[in-house]
């Protein structure tokens, strides 16, 4: 699998999970997904969502939310390093999926007293809520199957756990599949389809995408 080909299902999966949660349609088909550079400023985070707030909401003179933004781009790291293989499909999934959750999650900004600099919380409780309904279609749906996982995997507690997990962990978590995106795992009818990854341009920007042929 070459790093196009990830970066078309990662956008498939998008477009997917959006059809059954409405605050990601208007992101879907139009935010960047792009490979983060493993040696570059990134390459401490697994994932990153780069989100502008545009407008805020203060709720106390200690707490604000963001009360519009935008989303330029969601970035994910396919490797360890420039050289070294890519990672497996479910520890990519799972990383992107959190990144999906940022982009519905208003970052929140939290301060100690009424002068002081405002701090950014990237994880306020509802992220979690968010997240489990992400990962609630991504199961049901193969995006991302999380096995005997499932019956615990969508509250608060277990997906902050979840999170701390690094892709060395998800890489042998055997549980953990992608099994719309695994041939190997593909019904007899979807066995009779060539899945291809198309490049294209829109305007003057490249793009691709994950079809089928039957």
């Amino acid at each position: 699998m070459q790093e196009a080909e990830v970066l078309a299902i990662l956008r498939d999966a998008f477009v997917h999970v959006a059809q059954h949660i409405s605050e990601l349609k208007k992101y879907a088909e139009s935010t960047p997904i792009k490979e983060l550079n493993p040696s570059g400023d990134c390459k401490d985070a697994l994932g990153v969502t780069m989100t502008k707030p545009t407008s805020w909401l203060q709720l106390t003179p200690l707490k604000r939310v963001a009360s519009a933004y935008d989303i330029e781009y969601i970035g994910v790291q396919l490797r360890a390093t420039p050289d070294s293989p890519l990672f497996a499909l479910p520890a990519v999934m799972c990383v992107f999926l959190h990144e999906l959750g940022h982009v519905i999650t208003p970052i929140e900004g939290e301060r100690d007293c009424p002068t002081a600099k405002w701090n950014d919380n990237l994880h306020p409780p509802n992220f979690y809520t968010n997240l489990g309904e992400i990962l609630r279609v991504a199961h049901k749906d193969g995006i991302l199957h999380l096995g005997t996982l499932a019956a615990g995997a969508f509250s608060p507690r277990f997906l902050r756990r979840f999170d701390n997990l690094s892709t060395d962990d998800l890489q042998n978590f055997a549980k953990v599949s992608c099994p719309k995106y695994d041939p190997l795992s593909m019904s007899e009818v979807e066995a009779t389809q060539l899945r291809v990854t198309v490049k294209y341009t829109n305007g003057n920007k490249p793009q691709q995408k994950l079809v089928l042929l039957k």
